[in-house]
């Protein structure tokens, strides 16, 4: 426990805003839990009467598998999620191509080091995770602006 309580989790946000056309927002980047050795992000975007692909990329640029992208009409959410594991690498991407807007907004998170992402999820659960100066499963990471 004073292991874990002396690794500081620090996140650097960095965030991309991409409009050709029409008025929306960033994705939203949320922490969804701990999950196989790893960090589970989940993507949300709101697009009303939108037809929206998800694209998740790492810090080369590669493309990412991530859940299959849910809508939901009554709210016009849209989400996605993935796990990032310490042979992941520290950066990932979530960008929200509209093809009826013709847009393409994207959020990015990069985690200080692989080596604190590995400390804080090998072998532990979502509860022994929940201490100062850590982040807890349902924390916002990444908020879109305007």
């Amino acid at each position: 426990m004073g292991q874990l309580a002396a690794v500081i989790f620090i996140l650097v946000l960095v965030s991309t805003h991409h409009l050709t056309a029409g008025d929306v927002h960033d994705p939203l980047l949320v922490l969804d839990g701990y999950e196989d050795d790893g960090i589970r992000l989940k993507c949300f975007s709101v697009r009303l009467f939108s037809e929206v692909q998800v694209l998740w990329t790492d810090g080369r640029g590669d493309n990412l598998t991530g859940t299959p992208l849910t809508t939901d009409t009554t709210t016009a959410n849209a989400s996605s999620s993935i796990i990032l594991k310490p042979e992941s690498g520290n950066f990932v991407s979530c960008k929200i191509i509209d093809k009826l807007l013709k847009t393409s907004t994207e959020s990015s998170v990069v985690i200080a080091s692989e080596y604190e992402l590995v400390s804080l999820c090998h072998g532990r659960k979502n509860s022994d995770l929940l201490h100062t100066g850590q982040i807890a499963p349902g924390t916002q990471i990444s908020r879109g602006t305007e």
